[in-house]
């Protein structure tokens, strides 16, 4: 045996943006005798960087390192040495280093809605000056 239950219910949506990562909605329903009110709580994920960040190549100035690209980022955040810059793409080049000096930066994926992801580490050093004789 099956049962069909038509309702049918007016539906006024409000939306709160109660902190960044969640939105709530209060939904009054009513249908001639039946009234009541359905609240929905809807999380918004953070974008996640999987995997490590990649050393690619150095100079006595600068460092080259680059990571598995996040569907759900629209920018990526690099901080480390002086450096707090957004990025779009990757692999990512950091200038104006000291010769055979160690760095480590750290990487951040930003989601639409701006909330950051875990972060990872690029760690390496750039290679000692050349000395010409």
């Amino acid at each position: 045996m099956r049962l069909f239950l038509n309702v049918f219910f007016s539906l006024r949506i409000s939306i709160c943006f109660s902190s960044r990562q969640q939105i709530r909605a209060v939904v009054p329903l009513e249908s001639g005798q039946m009234k009541g009110c359905l609240r929905l709580r809807l999380s918004i994920p953070a974008p996640r960087i999987d995997g490590e960040c990649e050393f690619v190549s150095s100079t006595n100035r600068s460092l080259t390192f680059t990571w598995s690209p996040v569907t759900s980022a629209s920018s990526y955040r690099l901080v480390g040495h002086s450096v707090n810059n957004s990025f779009t793409t990757t692999p990512v080049t950091v200038y104006g280093l000291t010769p055979g000096s160690f760095y480590t930066f750290t990487v951040t994926a930003i989601g639409s809605q701006g909330l950051e992801s875990n972060s990872i580490s690029c760690i390496n050093s750039t290679s000692e000056s050349n000395i010409v004789c």
